[in-house]
């Protein structure tokens, strides 16, 4: 236990370490204002104390022997049934050294320290993709980077059997994050590959109703504002919208390629006093590639 010990508050000696600065220009401020010798050891980074005359720690891990005097085991042991759920691993103990817990009852949090992103910038734009900071709102730089709540999401629902050079379909779902009303489009790509399957996008534009989280609990049929083609649109549930398409498989990994439209309402904020600006709309574009699977023969 004294090994553990010791070897815990060197860690901890050399984490405070890191932490600070050393900051060799202060120095000549105490010749000036007759600094303590305490302060200037903080502030060029030195430990406030010297510590030449402690003696330093044995570090030296003694072996285990054998001895013959065991302590006999509580009568639990024999009166008792057996609960494997309550009795710690192995490595629950060894993972607390200083207590080593032979119960769950008995075991403790163990201290960890906390983790936090590092500031990344992207390479093409430069802008910030994450910070360090905690409160995300204080920052200063606000671009909004959350596509997840702006972009729509495309989900895989079924694939039927596929077979190569026979028409297949593929069921997906599309889901509105925004609480309006989205438009969504799909165009092909204009240079397709030898390996992309042959697709057939569903034609016109899919429109989804705005995310709302009290839909759930309506009893409002969800398709009266909506005419949509049943040959195409498999369902529709709140913000949500199930559509079918085909495609010819052309190799043994079948890998579709398109491209997705929609729009984007961006809601300008306006400061008090301003005049209220009309939302701006926007389309965007998205390249998509997916793997659907591999071709379970030829028919």
């Amino acid at each position: 236990m004294e090994y553990y010990r010791l070897l815990a508050q060197k860690e901890k000696l050399e984490r405070e370490r890191k932490k600070i600065n050393q900051r060799y220009s202060y120095l000549h401020i105490s010749d000036k204002y007759g600094m303590s010798a305490t302060v200037v050891r903080k502030l060029a980074g030195l430990p406030p104390t010297l510590s030449k005359g402690e003696p330093e720690a044995s570090e030296q891990l003694t072996l285990p022997e054998a001895t013959s005097d065991v302590e006999p085991l509580p009568e639990s042991y024999l009166t008792q049934p057996l609960n494997l759920s309550s009795v710690c691993t192995l490595k629950q103990r060894l993972f607390q050294p200083q207590f080593q817990p032979a119960n769950t009852s008995e075991l403790h949090p163990q201290n960890k320290y906390m983790h936090i992103k590092r500031s990344q910038r992207c390479k093409v734009c430069e802008h910030n993709l994450s910070k360090p900071e905690y409160n995300p709102s204080s920052i200063k730089f606000k671009i909004q980077l959350a596509a997840f709540y702006h972009i729509p999401e495309l989900r895989i629902k079924n694939i039927s059997k596929l077979y190569l050079e026979k028409t297949c379909l593929v069921e997906m779902v599309l889901i509105n994050p925004t609480p309006h009303l989205a438009h969504i489009t799909f165009e092909p790509i204009e240079e397709p590959s030898d390996d992309l399957s042959t697709v057939k996008l569903p034609p016109g534009e899919l429109v989804l109703a705005p995310r709302d989280d009290t839909a759930e609990f309506d009893d409002i049929n969800d398709n009266q504002s909506f005419k949509d083609d049943p040959n195409i649109v498999t369902f529709r549930k709140a913000n949500k919208l199930g559509f079918m398409f085909s495609l010819v498989p052309t190799s043994k990994d079948v890998v579709v390629s398109f491209k997705m439209k929609h729009d984007f309402i961006n809601m300008v904020v306006t400061l008090p006093g301003e005049q209220p600006r009309e939302p701006q709309v926007v389309w965007l574009t998205h390249s998509l590639k997916i793997r659907l699977g591999t071709v379970v023969g030829e028919m």
